[in-house]
């Protein structure tokens, strides 16, 4: 009688950037245009608040809420309400798009085709040609396989939480993770902790013949 198949675990490899290849995308648009003030409020946007890109596309005008600073929407994915911060710097970047940038259109949707007819973005095709265009201007996940969309900025901030020491549940809650165990694949980013957790070798006797 044969033995049933032992399946092995996965190990996920979480793409994300580091603080110095952030500086170096967020500096990579030219913002005196119409689309890069476009771009930058949505690479800003996916950046700091782990939106996901249906999400960020769907955006509406009404659904800023400059008065009480927080951005409020319904997740397309879950159809659970979300608010959260309109920070500074986010705030800042859709602020120079609407007013300098955005074209005169009665669509409610706030980020739209620079070119007419000025329609709503669609879907995940745009944000990722707009991260990918970014990462290759600024010469970020250039290698054969790297993932180059705005999921890996929402893995990111993951990560800068984690590395925080932002409890895993406040994490779950900022990027709506139903399955609470889905952000425990973050831990594998944060390289501080993990080396801290590292054993060394005092105590432990090992012959040489043990180590060839």
């Amino acid at each position: 009688m044969p033995y049933p198949a032992v399946l092995e675990e996965k190990t996920i490899v979480v793409p994300t950037i580091t603080s110095e290849e952030e500086q170096k995308l967020l500096g990579a648009e030219d913002r005196t245009t119409a689309s890069g003030k476009r771009n930058y409020a949505m690479f800003l946007l996916a950046l700091r608040t782990g939106l996901r890109s249906i999400d960020i596309v769907n955006l509406k005008l009404s659904d800023i809420q400059w008065k009480s600073n927080t951005i409020e929407i319904v997740q397309a994915k879950t159809g659970v309400p979300l608010v959260l911060p309109l920070l500074t710097d986010v705030g800042n970047a859709i602020a120079d798009y609407v007013l300098n940038g955005r074209p005169d259109s009665e669509l409610p949707y706030l980020f739209l085709h620079t070119r007419a007819p000025y329609r709503k973005l669609s879907g995940r095709s745009n944000c990722y040609g707009v991260s990918c265009k970014m990462m290759k201007a600024a010469g970020i996940r250039q290698g054969k396989g790297d993932r180059k969309g705005f999921h890996c900025l929402r893995h990111s901030l993951a990560a800068r939480l984690l590395s925080e020491d932002t409890p895993l549940p406040i994490i779950s809650s900022i990027l709506e993770h139903r399955d609470k165990d889905s952000t425990k694949i973050y831990l594998s980013t944060d390289l501080v902790h993990l080396q801290a957790c590292a054993l060394g070798l005092t105590g432990i006797e090992v012959t040489r013949e043990a180590l060839l």
